[in-house]
């Protein structure tokens, strides 16, 4: 199994897939990973550390290219591992300038199987940054959703000059576990998680059977849970200084447990960013899904299904990918709703997950 794990600088993602190798092998497995970046610096011991972008391009080519050819050469003749995770970036901001981090002929020499993009917080992503030794240039938490975001689409540009090579967007928040399931374990099942946060999260009770059918389904089955990123914590902390104190310059938040500031006016630019964000990258994480599972919990007799959730199960059935849902309410559901299967409590879909999922 061949993988290139993309993923905007700021990530941190040496370090996270220093993690993932590790949990590989707690799993007896052996996973090697190949750092481009840090594989171009070997190459080349003129650059200068955290300067690589201020050579000229055609030579960052030909030295990146140099890499390629040596990783792939290296993944064909190393019978020892059983996965290569070849970790790079697809997209690359200096000086004002977006310039690509790969070229057709390297994606296709190397012919992966699967191409993962990680994405993060925006507001970790600043963190981590701000902290680096040899510091980029400032960006913006606009600058940063931005970058995600094309990013995201230039890995989708890779993973489609080979044949049957998918790209899935992987939270950080999933942890190592998931990136384990998704090259160990591709038989299983892929689904998205589906419920209502904004909600749950005020009504503790209904929270913890919500965690209660996320940790089940998460253990059986490949999951994309949309409550990894949470950076609309931005939005809501911010409609709250405004309300306690009027519009303020900054706001103080904690970030991966440090103070980190934030200018308003950062904030403001963002926000339609940030809520254009959840909506698409919840619909794609459907569209890499077999299936949406949707748990909709009862309050006083009454079903919570949020616009959110009910979008998530149209789109999913425009797509033909297959919806269950988990109905608890004695009341009928709306026939808009077309679920492929319902059920009337978590412990009866997961007889549903042991009895028929698994063994299909």
């Amino acid at each position: 199994m061949k993988v290139i794990v993309f993923g905007q600088i700021g990530l941190r993602k040496k370090k996270f897939l220093t993690r993932v190798e590790a949990f590989v092998r707690s799993k007896g497995k052996l996973l090697r990973t190949y750092n481009v970046g840090s594989l171009m610096y070997s190459m080349d011991k003129t650059i200068r550390k955290g300067r690589i972008l201020e050579k000229k391009i055609p030579e960052l080519k030909h030295i990146r290219a140099r890499v390629f050819d040596n990783i792939t050469g290296q993944i064909c003749t190393d019978t020892s591992c059983d996965a290569s995770l070849v970790n790079s970036h697809a997209t690359f901001r200096w000086s004002n300038g977006l310039f690509l981090g790969f070229c057709k002929e390297e994606i296709q020499k190397l012919a992966p199987d699967m191409c993962i993009t990680l994405i993060d917080n925006i507001q970790n992503t600043k963190l981590s940054l701000m902290l680096r030794q040899h510091k980029p240039e400032p960006f913006t938490l606009k600058d940063i959703i931005v970058w995600r975001e094309e990013e995201q689409l230039a890995a989708e540009i890779a993973s489609s000059l080979v044949d049957n090579c998918k790209n899935y967007v992987i939270a950080m928040g999933h942890g190592p576990e998931l990136l384990y399931k998704l090259i160990f374990e591709s038989h299983l099942p892929k689904a998205y998680l589906s419920y209502p946060i904004t909600f749950a999260l005020g009504h503790p009770e209904i929270w913890k059977e919500i965690e209660k059918f996320r940790e089940y389904i998460k253990n059986k089955l490949i999951c994309f849970d949309p409550f990894t990123i949470s950076e609309s914590i931005l939005i809501t902390e911010y409609n709250a200084m405004k309300t306690r104190h009027g519009r303020k310059d900054r706001l103080v938040l904690k970030v991966e447990g440090q103070d980190v500031v934030f200018n308003s006016y950062e904030i403001e630019e963002v926000i339609p960013n940030i809520q254009g964000q959840i909506i698409a990258r919840d619909l794609q994480l459907v569209q890499q899904s077999d299936m949406v599972i949707s748990y909709i919990p009862e309050r006083d007799g009454q079903p919570m299904l949020s616009e959110g959730v009910s979008r998530e199960l149209e789109h999913a059935k425009q797509c033909t990918i297959d919806r269950y849902v988990i109905w608890p309410s004695t009341k009928n559901p709306s026939p808009f709703l077309q679920a492929t299967k319902l059920f009337k409590n978590i412990d009866e879909f997961i007889g549903f997950v042991d009895n028929r999922l698994l063994k299909s």
